[in-house]
Order: structure tokens, then C-alpha cells, then sequence
């Protein structure tokens, strides 16, 4: 009977995992949402966790923080309370929410630490004893805190110590019959972070326990590990020790021997496991004194990898700034004797994604890059037990010269100018912009050529401008030469018209001018009427359109917008509009041209006949051959359907031979 259970539940279990793979690309994590993050104390934190979750599609998820195992949840248990005990030194943590049925099917989220400054866990171990003095080693965790701090007792300074030097030694201590209390500062100005260690000063006897050191270890088909320790401890208080795996209790073993009370040191083992801890994953442990917690010693192991594959070279390659300190680049690698299809890929700017190794050569567009000249990155196969690392050098910046044009005197003692340069391999969408009289500004690298306005103009005759990208790490230099302003005057000058004519009863002024230390604009008036603002650069103008039969005398008055003074004046007078008939001008005493203004007929008579290249051809006001027709050869007279749609004013050539002649008529097109 039991078999054939075991045989039923063997059967639905490879049922469900073949469904699970099948269902793979359906993920029911939609996002995370994390809200009342509070301090709880030294740097352990709390906060409330919910999930977005697709009905029916996630059974069960684990929560890992920092890729710490924390525990395993059921979408009925949202939302749910979590203490991070992790400590991890950091700023900020990675809260990930994967599916326990579907390693690809994850989220995560990044929450800030909100406690302050901390000192807290310490522990010592007398060292260098005698009959009369001994030294301690210490160490202790810290948070938020500044790069050094302060250790001694009333009247016995210690020093100033960097937090690196830990664990640190100091001493001598006199043996006597009292406890020594040291007060431990951090430096952070106006802070009151502290830590109190007391130091039992009786003797040398005291309880130690040091020395942790790896054995050997193995591992089972599914990457668990079983793995031996060995130690040296002196004085034991009690007869049992306590174990922690990840600040987590795991077991309490017996001393190898009780009650040694000498200065000899006894040497014992112990074993953990199963583990199951990734191969890129620091294994912390303690070993403390069951009824003397500060007779304790801490051990760490970078990696404990069981997995037999093997991931050559990473190569980086194609590294380019896609944004404002954003990178892409290709990665790739080979691979051997992998279990799964699936790679990790974590960073030191704390990344981490997952990839298909049919995803490979894979192709990252929005690498984070911090203020480092590197980062590392790790890859990882088999569930974290097989991984290769490689740094990643990030592309330097490179600004090529400064270049200085068009400057422009704006008065006296300001001017104008462009700026540009060339620039490569940049993080930073932007640069700031520094010059020797003080200025800073920042500015767009999309901006340029950037135009600069009315910059100052100094007694020295020039400044030194610098041009920053990427935090002040890209920099190049140039002297930006000062123009003469002294003599600064403006000028409005060589004002010109044109009349372009719309109709035979209707006409557009076309005014142009030359202008010299201007601003950016001007204003135009003239017969009562205000024409506007304008841009120089809008030259010319086109003002209008105005009726013959109005028999205006045209002034117009142009005047700079900014600079007080500075216009001048232009009378083209009363405009006479063409004749409404047959215009005809004997073009020589051999030619007539004639153009029918209401039937559009174009004619040519001539005394001479047309040669095999005779033509007639048809230009607008600005040169563009608008038609052209061939004259019949052997004849001496010929007309053309003038089919133009635009009214205005066109000039017409005969070429017959050597000879050329020209004409001047008005074409309106009447719909």
C-alpha cells in the first residue's frame, strides 16, 4: 500500500514540475510595494511587504534580502511584517520576490536603511598575558558612520583609529580587581555615537575561544553543503558552545573538554549542515560560550562552491555611454558541464539580473555607472554554485579643444560668442561650464554650439574657461580672447526694397538691410502702422500686401528693440501697379515680345526667321527658369499658352542666334 502512494505522489510531483516548466514565462509577481520602514535599533530595520500578484498564477515565493534567504510565504500571508536582521553594512538593501516553482519569475525592489549612526556586537580576546598585563583584540559592527573613531578610557587615550583597521589590537592592560570600561566614539561632527565595552581586569584567565579555521567540506546532488570546522578555545565558562550560521542560531554542541582554567589552548571540531548557501555568498559564522556570550569568535568565507561546471572567460565588449551615466555593452562567455540553462548576472553597483544562456552574447543598454573607474561582475550558473567574476573598466571621457567664434560686442563692456567642442565616451549628459572670473554654470551637451550672452568683458583682455564632464573627472581648458568693444556703435544700414506684386491691383514689400552690433531683434512702423517685432534673423521682410488705388507714399522706420538710438529710415515712395492690357516693348527694331495678360498668350514676331536654336525662356524675380519653349525653326513668328499659377511679375528672353532680348511682364492667375 505505501508503495503505490510513494508511486501516486511521485507521479503528481513530476506532473506538477513538468506543468511548472511549461507555465514558466507566466509570472504572478507584478511588483512590489513596500511602505512603513522604521529602525528598530543598530541598524536592524522593519517594514511591511505587499505584493501585486495575477489571480490563481503564484502558489508559493520566498523573500530574500540581499540574497540571504529570509523565509517563505503564501500570497494569503500579504501583507506581510519583515525585521531585516541582515546586516549588511550597506546604505541600501535588494528585497527579492522570486517564485519558489520559477527562478525566473522575480521581482525586486531597493529600500533604503533608515537608522543612524551605529556601534554595536562587540567582542574581545585577551592576548600577550603575563602576571601582570595582557592586550585585547576587539571587534565590533558599524553603521552610517563616519571613516575613523575614537577609543580610550578616562585619562588612557587610545588613538584615532580607521573603521578598516578592525579587528584592532590595543593595550597593555594592568591586571587588577576592577573592569576596565572602554568608550568607543565615532567622528561624524555633532553626533553622540558611541559604544561602551567592558573589560573584565581580574586576569588572563578568561574565557577565549579563537582560531576558526575550514576543514574540508562536500556536497549532495542538490548544491547543500556539509561542512567542518575546527577551533582553539581557553577557560570555557560553561561546558557548551553555541553555534550561528548568518546571525541565525543553529545548534549547541559540548566542549571537547569542560573546565580547562589555564592558558593552554584546547582544540575542537564541529559540523554544519546541510547549508544551502550560493557559491558567490559570504558564510558567516560565531562560536560563543553558552553562558559567556562575549566569549565568542567570528569566521567568514567568501565562496564554498560544489557545482563540477565551469564558466570560462567573460568577455566585455562594444562598451558605450547610451545616457546620462548609463552604459551598453555585449557580454559573453563559454560554459561547460552546466545543470541549468540559466545564468545570474550580479554587479558590485548591486545588479542583479537573469539571463537564458540562449540569450548569450547578451546585449546590457542601461548599465548603472557609479563615481569608480570599475566595477565587478560576476556570473553565475547551477543555482549560484558555479561562478566566474571580471571587472569591468568603464570607458574614460576625452573633450577635445574649446573652440570660440562668432563674438559679438553687445555694448561696451559685454559680448557674445558660440561655444563648442568635440567630446567622446562620455557618462554625463551635461558639462559645466567654469571660467577664471567666477562664473559656473551647467548646461545641456545638446545645446551645442552653445550661445553665450553678453559676457563681460575684463581689463585683462581675456579668460580661462574650463569645460567639466562626469563629475569634474573630464575636464579641458582654452582662453577665450576678449573682441574690442571699446568703440562699440550700432548700425542699421544699406536698406533695400523690393516690390513683388500679387495681383495687377495689389503688391508686398520686400525689405533687407545690413546690420552691425545689434541686438536680437527689431521693430519696423511706418504710414501709422505697427509692422511688428522681427528677428534679424528673419531677413528680409515681407510687409503687406497694400492697394494700388490707395496711392500710398511708403516710409517705414526700423529701430533695434534693446539698443536706445539705434535705427534708421527708408521712403520708397508712391507704387505705380501695371496696366490691365497688352503689354508690348519692341525688344529692337527687328522684335516684338507681347504678352496677353487675359488670355495668357505669350507672342514673338520677327523680322529674322528662327534658327535651330531660337528659344524663349521664362524667369521669376529670383532667376528660376520657370518655362521654357524652342521657336519654330524657318518661321519668324510663333506664340505659347503661358501656363503659370503664380501671380507676380516674370521676365521673358528670346535667344535667336547671337542675339538676345529681354522683356519684363506681370502674370496674374484669375480663379
Amino acid at each position: 500500500m505505501n508503495i503505490i502512494k510513494n508511486l501516486l505522489l511521485f507521479i503528481s510531483f513530476s506532473f506538477f514540475l513538468t506543468s511548472s516548466v511549461e507555465l514558466s514565462s507566466q509570472c504572478g509577481i507584478n511588483g512590489i510595494d513596500i511602505s512603513n520602514i522604521q529602525c528598530v535599533e543598530n541598524a536592524t530595520y522593519e517594514f511591511d511587504l505587499n505584493l501585486i500578484v495575477t489571480d490563481g498564477s503564484l502558489d508559493s515565493f520566498k523573500v530574500l534580502i540581499n540574497n540571504n534567504f529570509q523565509g517563505q510565504y503564501s500570497p494569503d500571508d500579504l501583507p506581510i511584517h519583515i525585521i531585516n536582521s541582515f546586516f549588511s553594512g550597506n546604505e541600501s538593501d535588494i528585497i527579492r520576490i522570486e517564485d519558489i516553482f520559477n527562478e525566473d519569475c522575480f521581482d525586486e525592489a531597493e529600500v533604503n536603511n533608515p537608522c543612524g549612526c551605529a556601534l554595536f556586537d562587540y567582542s574581545y580576546s585577551k592576548l600577550h598575558c603575563n602576571d601582570s598585563t595582557f592586550n585585547i583584540i576587539f571587534d565590533f559592527k558599524y553603521f552610517n558612520t563616519e571613516d575613523s573613531f575614537d577609543i580610550g578610557m578616562i585619562n588612557s587615550p587610545f588613538g584615532t583609529h580607521s573603521y578598516k583597521d578592525l579587528p584592532l589590537e590595543i593595550g597593555p592592560f594592568y591586571i587588577a580587581d576592577t573592569t576596565y570600561l572602554l568608550n568607543i566614539f565615532d567622528n561624524a561632527p555633532l553626533s553622540f555615537c558611541f559604544l561602551e565595552m567592558p573589560i573584565p581586569a581580574d586576569s588572563c584567565t578568561t574565557c577565549n575561544i579563537h582560531d576558526i579555521e575550514l576543514l574540508s567540506y562536500e556536497c549532495d546532488d542538490d548544491f547543500n553543503k556539509y561542512i567542518d570546522f575546527v577551533f582553539e578555545y581557553n577557560n570555557p565558562s560553561s561546558e557548551k558552545y553555541n553555534i550561528f550560521v548568518n546571525n541565525k542560531f543553529y545548534k549547541t554542541n559540548d566542549y571537547l573538554f569542560q573546565n580547562i582554567m589555564d592558558s593552554t589552548a584546547i582544540q575542537d571540531t564541529f559540523h554544519i549542515g546541510p547549508i544551502d548557501i550560493r557559491c558567490d555568498s559570504i558564510l558567516r559564522l560565531k562560536i560563543e560560550d553558552s553562558e559567556n556570550p562575549q566569549c565568542n569568535s567570528l569566521f567568514e568565507i567568501d565562496s564554498i562552491c560544489c557545482a563540477n561546471c565551469e564558466i570560462g572567460e567573460i568577455k566585455v565588449r562594444d562598451k558605450k555611454y547610451t545616457g546620462d551615466s548609463k552604459l551598453g555593452f555585449i557580454l559573453d562567455f563559454d560554459y561547460y558541464r552546466n545543470r541549468t540553462d540559466s545564468f545570474e548576472l550580479s554587479s558590485s553597483n548591486g545588479m542583479v539580473r537573469k539571463y537564458s544562456t540562449k540569450d548569450l552574447p547578451v546585449m546590457i543598454t542601461d548599465y548603472s555607472v557609479g563615481e569608480n573607474d570599475f566595477d565587478t561582475l560576476t556570473i553565475c550558473m547551477d543555482n549560484g554554485n558555479c561562478c566566474n567574476s571580471v571587472i569591468l573598466e568603464f570607458p574614460q571621457c576625452e573633450i577635445g579643444e574649446l573652440k570660440f567664434r562668432d563674438k559679438k560686442c553687445t555694448s561696451d563692456s559685454t559680448f557674445d560668442f558660440f561655444l563648442n567642442f568635440n567630446y567622446a565616451r562620455n557618462r554625463s549628459d551635461s558639462f559645466k561650464l567654469i571660467s577664471s572670473n567666477g562664473l559656473k554654470s551647467k548646461y545641456s551637451l545638446k545645446n551645442l554650439p552653445l550661445h553665450i550672452q553678453n559676457y563681460p568683458v575684463g581689463e585683462s583682455g581675456f579668460d580661462s574657461l574650463t569645460v567639466c564632464i562626469d563629475n569634474n573627472k573630464c575636464c579641458s581648458h582654452g582662453l577665450l580672447e576678449f573682441p574690442d568693444c571699446t568703440n562699440f556703435d550700432c548700425n542699421i544700414t544699406d536698406i533695400n526694397f523690393e516690390i513683388l506684386y500679387d495681383t495687377i491691383e495689389s503688391y508686398w514689400v520686400i525689405l533687407n538691410f545690413d546690420n552691425e552690433n545689434t541686438s536680437d531683434s527689431f521693430q519696423i512702423k511706418g504710414n501709422g502702422i505697427d509692422y511688428g517685432h522681427f528677428s534679424y534673423n528673419e531677413l528680409p521682410v515681407k510687409l503687406g500686401p497694400y492697394n494700388c488705388s490707395d496711392s500710398l507714399l511708403l516710409e517705414y522706420v526700423i529701430k533695434d528693440l534693446e539698443l536706445e538710438g539705434c535705427k534708421n529710415v527708408i521712403e520708397p515712395g508712391m507704387v505705380q501697379c501695371p496696366p490691365n492690357d497688352v503689354l508690348n516693348i519692341t525688344a529692337g527694331s527687328n522684335y516684338i515680345i507681347s504678352y496677353l495678360m487675359n488670355s495668357k498668350i505669350l507672342k514673338i514676331d520677327s523680322e529674322k526667321i528662327f534658327t535651330g536654336n531660337a528659344s524663349i525662356s521664362v524667369y521669376n524675380i529670383y532667376g528660376q527658369k520657370v518655362k521654357q519653349y524652342k521657336l519654330p525653326k524657318g518661321t519668324n513668328h510663333a506664340q505659347f499658352n503661358l501656363d503659370i499659377n503664380n501671380t507676380g511679375i516674370y521676365f521673358v528672353k528670346m535667344k535667336n542666334g547671337s542675339e538676345s532680348k529681354g522683356k519684363k511682364i506681370f502674370v496674374e492667375n484669375r480663379l
